[in-house]
């Protein structure tokens, strides 16, 4: 499945700007126990309101928001393939992580399956259009 291909096309049913609201990526491999991906955030632009990575190994995806104060201008984002398996066994559809370090604060990671992009679309971007 080429997952970017399917992301886009359900935001275009939705009539949701995929460019302009996601920097969209993929990724194939886990490092450390870790999924990271980099989006280079100079090529970000201002009305992208998530960083969505899809994970083909697991056929899942993975968004960070980029609206929360640390993302402005942050290039990597990782979450540990522990909370997404907690996600796969149905226990939790986002999870919240410290950012980059403890006692930074926390982030919520949002981890949803192809068939669960429309439910994510509506909720996070239901006025987006």
């Amino acid at each position: 499945m080429d997952g970017k291909r399917h992301f886009r096309d359900c935001c275009k049913t939705l009539e949701l700007d995929c460019d302009n609201l996601f920097q969209l990526g993929k990724c194939s491999v886990a490092v450390s126990g870790r999924l990271r991906h980099r989006f280079d955030f100079q090529k970000r632009k201002k009305s992208q309101i998530f960083a969505v990575c899809y994970v083909e190994k697991e056929n899942v995806y993975v968004a960070w928001n980029l609206k929360v104060k640390k993302a402005a201008k942050k290039s990597m984002f990782s979450v540990k393939w522990s909370d997404v398996d907690r996600f796969l066994c149905n226990t939790a559809p986002s999870t919240s992580k410290a950012i980059e370090y403890q006692g930074w604060g926390e982030e919520i990671v949002h981890v949803f399956t192809p068939e669960m992009i429309p439910q994510f679309l509506k909720r996070y971007c239901g006025g987006c259009a």
